[in-house]
């Protein structure tokens, strides 16, 4: 389990409220004409899909600028898992994703 400093956690909490923004920017595509359709590569929606890369790059921009290395759709789609169905989705989405961002795995149980 990793415990943050101050400092950082501040710093989580910033970019939790970052991909939270982006999320919340980006719902309103899902009205668009052919967001519903199938994604060719995965079946989903594409809205779905569009969402989850919008926020593996913010994410990987994070994991750059700490020296970390880039996460994939694979490494996201999990978090996207643990959030779905909640009221809060977008909000857990992007915490999950936040605490990613900064090398921390956000489904890792404490032993």
């Amino acid at each position: 389990m990793t415990t943050l400093t101050g400092t950082e956690h501040s710093a989580m909490l910033r970019i939790h409220a970052e991909l939270l923004d982006r999320l919340v920017a980006a719902a309103p595509q899902r009205r668009d004409p052919g967001a519903w359709d199938p994604d060719p590569a995965t079946g989903e929606a594409a809205w779905i899909v569009r969402e989850r890369h919008l926020l593996r790059d913010a994410v990987n921009q994070h994991r750059a600028a700490r020296g970390l290395d880039p996460v994939s759709d694979e490494d996201i789609r999990p978090l996207e898992s643990q959030a779905e169905g909640h009221s809060d989705y977008a909000h857990k989405f992007a915490l999950y994703c936040a605490n990613l961002a900064v090398g921390i795995d956000p489904l890792a149980r404490p032993c």
